[in-house]
C-alpha cells in the first residue's frame, strides 16, 4: 500500500510554530492548491477556477525551518503522507478530517530576508538574477 501526497501551492497564512509538551517543534499551515477545469457544453463551456485548502503539519527541524523562512503567499511543493484525524469541537460534536504530514517541503520562490538583516539592505538576488548580473566572459 502507498500513502503519498505531493502538492504545489501557496501558503494561505504565515506558518504557526509551536512546541509540544515534550519539546518537539511542530508547524501548521494551510496550502492553497488551485484547480482549473472546463464546465458546460459547446457555447456554454467556461473555465472554472477553484482552490482546494489542504492542512499541512510539519515536525522537528523542518518545522523550524519552514516557520523561519516561509510566509503567507510562499509557493512550496509539499511531499508527505495523508493522515486522518478526529477531533471534538466545543459543543462536543465529533468531526473527521485529514491533514498532510510533510516529510519534505521544497521552497519554490525566494526565501524571505532574515528579520535580523539590516532594514535598509536590498533583498538578495535570486540565482537567475545573479547570473544575469554577472559580467560575461569574453
Amino acid at each position: 500500500m502507498m500513502n503519498t501526497f505531493t502538492g504545489i501551492g501557496n501558503l494561505g497564512a504565515d506558518p504557526v510554530l509551536r512546541n509540544t509538551p515534550s519539546g518537539r517543534a511542530v508547524t501548521n499551515f494551510n496550502l492553497a492548491i488551485d484547480r482549473r477545469f472546463y464546465a458546460g457544453k459547446d457555447n456554454e463551456r467556461r473555465l472554472v477556477k477553484e482552490t482546494d485548502w489542504v492542512p499541512v503539519v510539519i515536525w522537528n527541524d523542518l518545522a523550524r525551518t519552514c516557520s523561519q523562512y516561509l510566509q503567507k503567499g510562499s509557493k512550496v511543493c509539499v511531499e508527505g503522507s495523508i493522515r486522518p484525524r478526529q477531533y471534538e469541537d466545543r459543543e462536543g460534536v465529533k468531526h473527521s478530517t485529514f491533514e498532510i504530514v510533510a516529510n519534505r517541503v521544497h521552497f519554490l520562490d525566494r526565501i524571505r530576508a532574515s528579520e535580523d538583516a539590516n532594514a535598509n539592505s536590498e533583498e538578495p538576488l535570486s540565482m537567475e538574477e545573479q547570473m544575469l548580473a554577472s559580467p560575461q566572459a569574453g
